[in-house]
């Protein structure tokens, strides 16, 4: 490694445990799918490429364009095997063992979520970017605590009504996603890049990581208490 760069990866695996129902977010069409997750990654591409024009750092600069690198790569990947379903549906995302699973950004989008409602410290999201992600894509749900018995389907379809103002008025639509009661089991590798210029510790990212079980959630309706967990193991590795 060049002799510029002062950076090392810490690596922890973390196991969570949901507790709360979980809704899926993924439009159930493979096409919008497709769309959706390119869109967010293109996005997410974008601000670390205006990142990286704006370092100073070679750290920095090489964290950053590790991260644009693994994106770039996840935006030609194909995308999650889905089960047929209406268009309105919302689902998980499917492995290739068709299991139901989490994907990393929802993690890391979480990670930042939390950092700008509950943090005062100047930049910690932009930072998060940087510095920290996931390295599974997909994150497995399990049924059982010894991550053994992977989960293959939903406990039940959701069913809720959506209320929208438009030109003609208040219009009211229902909503459909699957949904995985609680408790459901998921782990996944958590991946912290150090440098001189990272403005937290890994025992900040675990406590962000717990903040954000307990207040944030994850995936669908969160306002309504859904997508809450509890982080049960952070072993840095």
């Amino acid at each position: 490694m060049s002799t510029l760069l002062k950076l090392q990866t810490i690596t922890a695996q973390v196991v969570c445990m949901t507790t709360s129902e979980l809704l899926g977010s993924l439009p159930a069409s493979e096409e919008l799918l497709e769309k959706y997750i390119k869109s967010k990654a293109l996005k997410e591409l974008q601000k670390l490429e205006k990142q990286l024009a704006r370092a100073k750092e070679p750290e920095e600069a090489f964290a950053l364009e590790q991260k644009i690198e693994e994106l770039q790569e996840a935006v030609g990947e194909d995308t999650p095997i889905l089960p047929t379903a209406e268009d309105r549906l919302t689902v998980f995302a499917r492995d290739e063992e068709d299991n139901i699973c989490l994907l990393g950004y929802q993690i890391t989008g979480m990670l930042k979520e939390t950092a700008q409602n509950f943090s005062d410290a100047k930049g910690l999201k932009n930072a998060i970017s940087r510095y920290v992600s996931v390295k599974e894509r997909f994150i497995t749900l399990y049924e059982d605590e010894d991550l053994t018995k992977p989960l293959k389907n939903p406990d039940r379809i959701l069913e809720r009504p959506l209320r929208a103002f438009t030109p003609q008025g208040f219009i009211v639509s229902i909503a459909r996603s699957e949904l995985v009661e609680e408790p459901a089991y998921f782990r996944f590798t958590l991946q912290v890049v150090k440098t001189p210029k990272t403005p937290f510790t890994t025992e900040d990212i675990k406590a962000l990581l717990e903040a954000g079980g307990e207040h944030t959630g994850l995936l669908q309706w969160r306002s309504a208490g859904y997508g809450r967990f509890k982080v049960l193991d952070f072993k840095v590795l």
